[in-house]
């Protein structure tokens, strides 16, 4: 068993010799060996064979060096470069020689071969998606594709039985400038979002290979990045994928900032990770909450009069509280209730709610919202106070409004999958775009 091992399933794993620069000064001779795991770390070991150069001695403190950075050569040519890692060490070589060794715990690591010309193809390991085929997509005017990975059934049904993190699909992009380069990543951390809210699973690209017009690899550059384990809700059926993410980048792009898409759709996904019910409800409200509140302010929904308007009105409250419970209350109590009193202008939680969707063109009524209920004894009192066969329908319904509203954001009209009904196939329905009610279609063979 090798070092990474210990870590986890190892992507890729580069090895040679180079220096390793620590923040100190000191500049080390080493042979090095790094890898990304497919949990998005970006793992090394250096094992030191000279000081080059030093400002000081090598030392740790409680066993951290601080950060360095490595640049090396592999016995092919290629060059291996870390710019910022977490250094610890040294300790004793752990393949048994007599010399130390440093780890390293990095954000990036590039691995070049040759120079990279204007016109390339860039392909993003992308971890966790499923897909029917290989579907060619097109988005913002640029074409692309997304093609599995060799052994994709196998892949897939390991996730499927052990969950965990595995690179499943590549994205892949031409590009042709520089510029064009810098815009195809931005275009790629979208899509993952979009991807994600899809799969109902995190997806995001773990490195990136840059190829020449003759398909040669030139460069691969790996991140370190959060990864989740899979998860099997879809919100959309693979064979529908490209129709949603064509339908609904214009919308995300054009909204993400505005009402904190990434940050509401990263709390729905976390939420759906945990058996817990209490906090699975507490992650699906982060992101209602995320939503709501977003809608509120951009819509100036968040109070029913003014602080000016009001301000009389709570000044004579104040009075009142005061002359009420003089006798009854200490002062601090008083104060107490007073603090309280701004809230009285603000519109309730439920009132937002529903004006947000019907703000974004759904129709929504009191059972739609039963779910606050659970969601305010979560809050106040930690607990649902009730069981499973309870909570676990008031949990789908919150997530299908979540998913709804991310939905009618983006302008999407397509199918997806209804979690209320047994995740089966429906055609998504808003308000001002009225389909007819109850239209399904089961989940075909083979689907999850």
């Amino acid at each position: 068993m090798t070092w990474l091992a210990a870590y986890g399933e190892a992507l890729r794993v580069y090895e040679g010799v180079g220096d390793l620069a620590l923040d100190q000064g000191s500049v080390l001779d080493c042979h090095f060996e790094v890898a990304q795991l497919s949990n998005g770390a970006i793992l090394g070991r250096c094992r030191i064979k000279s000081i080059k150069s030093a400002n000081g001695l090598v030392k740790s403190y409680g066993g951290l060096l601080g950060t360095c950075g490595l640049r090396g050569e592999m016995q092919d040519g290629a060059t291996v470069e870390i710019a910022t890692a977490s250094a610890s060490g040294p300790v004793p070589d752990s393949s048994g020689g007599s010399g130390a060794e440093i780890r390293l715990d990095a954000d990036d690591l590039d691995v070049e071969r040759n120079e990279t010309g204007r016109e390339v193809t860039l392909r993003f390991g992308l971890t966790n998606l499923e897909t029917r085929g290989h579907p060619e997509i097109r988005v913002d005017s640029r074409a692309m594709a997304l093609q599995r990975v060799d052994d994709y059934e196998g892949v897939l049904s390991s996730l499927y039985a052990a969950k965990g993190t595995k690179v499943t699909s590549n994205l892949v992009v031409p590009v042709v400038s520089e510029i064009d380069v810098r815009d195809t990543l931005t275009c790629a951390s979208d899509l993952c979002w979009l991807l994600s809210l899809a799969a109902g699973t995190y997806v995001t690209w773990l490195y990136y290979d840059v190829f020449d017009p003759v398909g040669e690899l030139v460069l691969t550059h790996h991140r370190s990045v959060k990864t989740r384990p899979f998860c099997p809700w879809h919100l959309i059926c693979p064979e529908d994928l490209r129709d949603f993410v064509e339908t609904c980048y214009g919308g995300y792009k054009k909204c993400q900032d505005t009402y904190g898409l990434p940050a509401a759709i990263d709390a729905y996904l976390e939420s759906k990770l945990y058996a817990n019910g209490e906090t699975k409800f507490s992650l699906a409200t982060i992101a209602i909450e995320t939503l709501n509140s977003r809608f509120a302010k951009e819509n100036d929904w968040e109070y029913v009069v003014g602080s000016g308007a009001f301000k009389p009105v709570k000044k004579g409250l104040e009075r009142t509280l005061l002359r009420d419970f003089a006798d009854r209350l200490c002062a601090e109590q008083i104060e107490a209730l007073g603090e309280k009193l701004p809230e009285l202008r603000r519109r309730t939680y439920k009132s937002q709610v529903m004006s947000m969707c019907q703000e974004v063109g759904l129709s929504v009524g009191g059972e739609d919202l039963t779910w606050k209920t659970l969601r305010d004894r979560v809050i106040h009192e930690g607990s649902f106070g009730c069981g499973y066969s309870e909570w676990f329908p008031e949990y789908l319904k919150l997530l299908h409004l979540i998913e709804s509203v991310l939905m009618s954001i983006m302008g999407y009209d397509g199918w997806y999958r209804d979690c209320r009904d047994g995740y089966r196939r429906a055609r998504f329905e808003r308000a001002d775009q009225k389909l007819p009610r109850g239209t399904t279609e089961l989940s075909k063979p083979g689907e999850p």
